[in-house]
């Protein structure tokens, strides 16, 4: 089977291509800068339709950019997926909310045609606790800093859970709509310190952070995205949980289960 990834060699789009390749299948890479691979230009319909065709499934995520633009690629993507009409699109929300903006955009427009695809819907990526101002103070003090508060309920996810889901879903028909990735239930803060290897004096402690002062430590090269970052999280914080429903979830859907927490970072811490 043939396969177009967007984002190849990404965060998301790398560990999907592995998977496939050693499974036997032949991976075609978008990327969106030529020096890291075949380049693709996402707001280009006609160059988007002539790559989808002759492929047997597509896995695609909008990458970062300002509403303007995403809405731009969502609309050419759309525009080539139902022009070509490959057999399986996945795609993923990257925690976004697929109901509202772009995702919304691109979605209606492949009901309308009725062209075979699934939505992956993580909450939150484990790998943002692999930030430098995350890291440490872990190994240094013990201390898990993160922005949400600490009874805030999430079912974390990391990239190599979604890229499982990801596979299988592009190899089968079925389930269609929404699929949820990440740990069910879902962990507060404290359940997320636990989970890690002890620190220098015993076990990690989960410290709450204001988005503000989180915003404020990033690493230089996202400062200027800290603003928005620091809205994210407040919003994320005033709401009751960030949870994947267990009735649409990989667990329920596919019997597919995400890395165990302590498992996972004991790897990357």
């Amino acid at each position: 089977m043939r396969y177009l990834v967007h984002g190849a060699t990404g965060a998301q789009g790398s560990p999907v291509s592995q998977l496939l390749l050693a499974a036997g299948h032949e991976v075609v890479g978008g990327v969106r800068h030529p020096a890291a691979g075949p380049g693709l230009d996402l707001a280009d319909p006609a160059a988007l339709t002539a790559v989808y065709q002759g492929v047997d499934g597509v896995f695609l995520h909008l990458p970062l950019a300002t509403p303007a633009r995403q809405t731009q690629y969502a609309q050419s993507v759309a525009v080539g997926l139902c022009t070509a009409r490959p057999a399986r699109v996945v795609i993923s929300t990257s925690g976004a909310d697929p109901t509202r903006g772009p995702l919304a955009t691109l979605l209606t427009a492949l009901t309308t045609v009725a062209l075979p695809h699934a939505v992956v819907t993580p909450c939150l990526f484990l790998e943002n606790l692999l930030l430098p101002n995350v890291t440490e103070p872990l190994r240094a003090h013990g201390e898990l800093r993160y922005p949400l508060p600490a009874t805030l309920p999430v079912s974390w996810a990391s990239h190599g859970d979604v890229a499982a889901v990801v596979v299988e879903l592009l190899q089968r028909p079925a389930p269609t709509g929404v699929v949820g990735v990440g740990h069910l239930p879902a962990v507060t803060g404290p359940e997320l310190a636990a989970a890690c290897p002890p620190g220098p004096t015993g076990p990690v402690r989960y410290v709450a952070l204001s988005p503000q002062e989180f915003a404020a430590q990033l690493p230089p090269a996202l400062q200027g995205s800290a603003a928005g970052i620091q809205a994210l999280y407040a919003h994320l914080g005033t709401l009751p949980a960030l949870a994947i429903a267990p009735a649409t979830s990989a667990q329920e859907q596919l019997g597919l289960h995400p890395q165990p927490l302590a498992q996972w970072a004991r790897q990357h811490f």
